[in-house]
């Protein structure tokens, strides 16, 4: 077997000469026998090889004794080994996902602050339930790859590698391990599939489904890779980024066939969201309705605060943040600071006036016309404005969607406000009830930088 994994290695690139390697050891079969064999190939390749285990804390004494087993496993072997103990039901309840979800995200952030590579015992049975599960799930064809041999600094040797071959070579070589109590509890997806699907497939179909089901998972990894080679060169024609955005040109993709839609959309989440954990088809379908539609203003919310708007022929992929507010009563006469615009507005009032355009940093006003206190702040509900050539009031947003405001920039535009009256907005609109003449006082607002 061992000629066999140092072929896997070597036809897959997964170690180098001199290469650093933590084994996740959690004293099961798999990842003692994957010790166990990188250290017959230590010298070959002048390996330094470490082992961590990450004690969950969720099975008590049985955890505890998994702890001590990989101990005793280590110094047998002369391996040095790094122990973590960590809370996972508390991080479960503090981030409120499942138990599985919170122990991978607890395992690949303690492996991510190693140092070298880190060698994972995924095996081949555990491959072709990942592909059924991402089946059952209603996977791309993404899903249906399985499980990677390597990404970034994992790596995995044995996923060639049934785990009958693994338990023979661990009573070969007189290897003792530990069986995890909950792997015979149905509770959890994986072992329904393990104990439950897959001996009930291999019963009706009179065979081993694993090979069958590798072999699915091969061709449709071909087709996806061909595919995705495609999109990507499409992608970089079609998205740009702006600031913390992507920006996908519906224009240039509409009549683009969905397949490759959907491969551009799914990159585009993955670049803001970082994963695409909980993603579904059916998002990806409602976006997809939403460019063939064009439906300007439309915007579908996705897990974990990502949303996706439709604007203008555009489509926006972004984190959903807290809006920031803010207010200042401008001082009449006098300075008032906006420290989160870093401005400084300076407050005047004359008798004559020289018209600007909108874009200058000096602006009059009908000072006689204002009643109430003027105040410096950003959009609220209810808004509305008189527009210098309009013909009467229009709500704040309708005006917005009229001049095709971006979306994303409304929130961050500077008001001159008299309660629900915009009587300016810096560097767009003027109220034509506020535009001054020389028979009344004006006026005279200077903005700054601070």
């Amino acid at each position: 077997m061992i000629n066999n994994i140092n072929n896997y290695i070597k036809v897959n690139n997964l170690i180098k000469e001199n290469d650093i390697i933590y084994v996740a050891l959690s004293g099961g079969a798999d990842s003692t026998c994957l010790l166990h064999t990188l250290l017959q190939l230590k010298q070959k390749y002048n390996l330094n090889i470490k082992a961590i285990h990450i004690n969950h804390m969720i099975r008590g004494e049985e955890a505890n004794r998994d702890m001590r087993h990989c101990k005793t496993l280590c110094n047998q072997l002369n391996v040095e080994l790094l122990i973590k103990k960590i809370d996972v039901v508390a991080y479960k309840n503090n981030k409120k996902i499942t138990l599985e979800q919170a122990g991978r995200e607890i395992r690949y952030r303690e492996f991510s602050m190693l140092e070298g590579k880190v060698a994972l015992g995924h095996n081949k049975n555990d491959n072709v339930e990942t592909i059924l599960m991402n089946i059952l799930r209603g996977s791309s064809g993404e899903g249906l790859k399985g499980i990677k041999i390597k990404n970034n600094k994992y790596i995995r040797p044995l996923l060639d590698t049934y785990r009958s071959e693994i338990e023979t070579y661990c009573v070969n070589n007189n290897l003792k391990y530990v069986i995890d109590s909950t792997n015979n509890e149905d509770e959890y997806f994986r072992n329904s599939i393990r104990n439950q699907v897959i001996p009930l497939l291999n019963k009706i179909t009179n065979k081993d489904i694993n090979e069958n089901i590798l072999r699915l998972s091969k061709l449709v990894g071909e087709d996806t890779d061909f595919i995705n080679e495609i999109a990507s060169n499409l992608y970089a024609k079609v998205v740009s980024l702006e600031k913390d955005k992507v920006v996908i040109d519906n224009i240039q993709i509409v009549n683009t066939d969905n397949v490759l839609i959907r491969k551009i959309i799914r990159k585009a989440i993955k670049t803001i969201k970082g994963n695409l954990v909980d993603i579904e088809f059916s998002h990806t379908q409602s976006i997809i309705k939403m460019i063939k539609e064009n439906l300007t203003g439309k915007k579908i919310n996705l897990p974990n605060n990502i949303s996706v708007l439709i604007q203008f022929n555009k489509t926006y992929v972004y984190e959903e943040k807290e809006n920031t507010t803010y207010e200042y009563v401008l001082n009449i006469p006098g300075d008032t600071i906006i420290p989160i615009k870093n401005m400084i507005i300076k407050t005047t009032i004359v008798d004559k006036f020289s018209k600007e355009n909108l874009f200058s940093n000096i602006q009059y006003f009908n000072y006689d016309y204002i009643k109430d206190k003027l105040h410096i702040r950003n959009r609220r509900e209810g808004d509305v404005i008189k527009p210098y050539k309009g013909n009467g009031s229009k709500k704040l947003k309708k005006y917005f969607i009229d001049k095709k405001i971006d979306r994303f920039l409304r929130n961050d535009l500077l008001l001159i406000a008299e309660g629900k009256n915009i009587i300016y907005i810096y560097g767009y609109e003027y109220n034509k009830d506020y535009i001054p003449t020389n028979n009344h006082k004006i006026l005279r607002v200077e903005f700054l930088e601070r």
